[in-house]
């Protein structure tokens, strides 16, 4: 019984491992960073955006699963995620750093390639201005 509670245990980590937040920090050496604060309303509709620019491995529901998760961050609290994603039929690493300072206002940082860097940022820009923030 005990071998099988440990499989379970096992098991239901490593479904949830790419919404989860890491508890430790993910090595980020060599990439570019993307970064803008967020009202948290705006999570949401922003990760489901950028979902739509890679072609696998950053879906629309792993972005709502990734804006649900940085919702529920405490206070004070920072979570990171990791994708592996397909961009142009190039492999990239995704990385998804979130810090709420305040309960509704997380700051967002993505470390990538300097392309998908670049992409992102011109992104966060454009949904800024969209949002009139």
């Amino acid at each position: 019984m005990k071998r099988f509670v440990a499989i379970l245990a096992m098991l239901s980590s490593m479904s949830g491992s790419a919404c989860s937040p890491s508890s430790r920090a993910i090595d980020v050496a060599g990439l570019t960073e993307a970064s803008m604060n967020f009202d948290q309303e705006g999570v949401d509709p922003f990760l489901r955006s950028l979902s739509q620019s890679v072609s696998s491995g950053f879906s629309a529901d792993q972005a709502r699963d990734l804006a649900a998760a940085i919702d529920a961050l405490p206070v004070e609290k920072a979570g990171n995620w990791e994708y592996q994603v397909t961009i142009n039929g190039e492999s990239e690493r995704l990385v998804v750093v979130a810090f709420k300072d305040d309960i509704d206002a997380p700051d967002l940082t993505f470390y990538s390639s300097p392309r998908l860097a670049t992409s992102i940022q011109e992104k966060f820009e454009s949904f800024a201005q969209a949002q009139g923030w």
